[in-house]
């Protein structure tokens, strides 16, 4: 960027027209004092009687004068800068202006600065390109309504408050080169506000599709985990993801993607897996505190109809893109830590199918769950736990306003104690799209008409009593991320 100074010819010309008017005014002026002088002494020699009133008209005629002359040096002051009173301000302007540009060269178009912000968020590289890095932000607050039906004695039907759901920071990029690269993010605690490590991983590309990651990551298991919190249809996920989710682990994944197919296969410390309780991951968890002997994972997708897998990676289709359809599946195995107190050592065997189909300005999402425990214990029941969801929507007014819906079910084969060994929940609600997923405002309504054995509170819904029949949830969350 240059900056050139000119010679302002129109400013010089208009000072010199002042000055001449000045210097006219002033001639002006005296000639006029000196004509007053002339005439007072001619009056004088004619007519003495006068002498008296022309004193006064003359001493007049001098607070006048003073007057304009106290005008005319206040315009000529006016123009104060020297010229090199000049030269120096603009010698100050040029160096502040240099100095702007040195700093500014950082921050430029995202193409060869080493800092600054794009549609992607913010981003840092070093000069050479080795080293790159971007941030986002996730914020998502949610207002929560709840109601039971007969919570029982001393129970509360009706519970009201705000959250912050979701506040998280991630930091990804590559390392020493292109082919090296990192995931590392975390969130704070919704009662403590401390930060929970959620990511920390490391990837190496070895060229033709294939990849190797190890670290701290989502287990490849179901759909509602490989579909980002902030790419979500609805609220919240489901309480069928509540009852089966595998959630973050820690270990070795080997990954295939290429054209229309994606793989992954990883060893890792497994999952708690409950089937009379929601599952949970297990991260965080040094190496000898894991409750789980051996973990493997793997899930398959392939796109049937469209080119890209980020096509996918929301729920919600976008009004004008093509049509899209893809399907996948995983499987999951792991078995109980030996060497504790437990004599009995139960192994679990967990199945998905899922799918998901894009027609431009309307979606459908479906997903079937199974979960097979082989009881360590002769006395205990092997059981086969299923469940499904299945979700929509459709925008009233394109990427603008969405509505939506879901319909859950869950098969607890008497895993639990209660008069609903199988469960229904129904979804519905709107999405209003600000900045397209990273900046939305969600509302829905679920209704639950049997009973909720457990309570899954991070989605707004609450453990039913014994003799509950039910309950209602309403939420509305604003999500943003940049």
């Amino acid at each position: 960027m240059r900056f050139i100074v000119r010679h302002d010819a129109a400013a010089t010309e208009r000072n010199l027209k002042m000055n001449s008017t000045c210097i006219t005014r002033f001639g002006i002026t005296t000639g006029a004092i000196l004509g007053s002088l002339v005439t007072g002494v001619a009056l004088g020699e004619n007519d003495q009687s006068s002498a008296s009133r022309e004193t006064t008209d003359f001493e007049s005629r001098i607070e006048s004068i003073k007057r304009e002359l106290a005008s005319i040096r206040a315009e000529q002051e006016s123009d104060w800068l020297t010229n090199a009173q000049r030269e120096s301000i603009r010698a100050l302007a040029e160096d502040v202006i240099n100095d702007t540009n040195h700093r500014t060269s950082l921050l430029d178009d995202g193409e060869s600065g080493t800092a600054g912000f794009d549609e992607h968020g913010v981003y840092f590289r070093s000069a050479d390109g080795a080293f790159n890095m971007r941030a986002r932000f996730d914020i998502a607050f949610r207002a929560n309504w709840n109601n039971r039906d007969d919570s029982g004695v001393g129970g509360d039907d009706n519970k009201f408050g705000f959250e912050n759901n979701r506040t998280r920071v991630t930091l990804k990029g590559d390392a020493f080169d292109e082919d090296f690269s990192f995931n590392l993010s975390g969130s704070f605690s919704q009662s403590s506000g401390g930060m929970d490590l959620s990511n920390a991983y490391v990837k190496h590309k070895f060229g033709n599709g294939w990849s190797v990651r190890w670290g701290q990551m989502k287990t490849p298991f179901l759909q509602e985990d490989v579909i980002a919190g902030r790419h979500q249809q609805t609220v919240g996920r489901s309480y069928v993801h509540a009852l089966t989710t595998l959630g973050r682990t820690q270990g070795a994944a080997i990954k295939y993607r290429a054209g229309k197919i994606r793989a992954t296969f990883m060893m890792n410390d497994g999952a708690v897996i409950r089937e009379d309780g929601l599952n949970d991951g297990n991260a965080n968890t040094s190496w000898e505190d894991s409750n789980v002997e051996w973990g493997l994972s793997s899930r398959v997708e392939y796109i049937v109809k469209g080119d890209d897998f980020r096509q996918f990676a929301k729920y919600s289709s976008d009004a004008e893109e093509d049509f899209g359809w893809v399907v996948g599946g995983a499987i999951h195995a792991q078995a109980d830590e030996y060497g504790t107190a437990s004599a009995y050592k139960d192994s679990y065997l967990q199945w998905t199918l899922d799918t998901q189909l894009k027609f431009g300005g309307a979606n459908i999402a479906a997903v079937v769950v199974g979960l097979h425990t082989d009881a360590g214990d002769p006395s205990a029941d092997d059981r086969d736990q299923f469940g499904f969801t299945l979700q929509g929507g459709f925008h009233l007014d394109p990427d603008k306003v969405e509505v939506f819906g879901r319909w859950e079910y869950f098969d607890f084969d008497d895993a639990v104690s209660t008069k609903d060994e199988e469960i229904n929940l129904f979804t519905a609600g709107v999405n209003v799209f600000h900045q397209g997923q990273n900046r939305k405002w969600t509302t829905d309504v679920v209704y639950a008409p049997d009973r909720l054995p457990f309570a899954a509170s991070n989605i707004g819904l609450r453990a039913d009593s014994a003799d509950g029949d039910g309950q209602i949830a309403i939420r509305s969350q604003y999500w943003i991320s940049f």
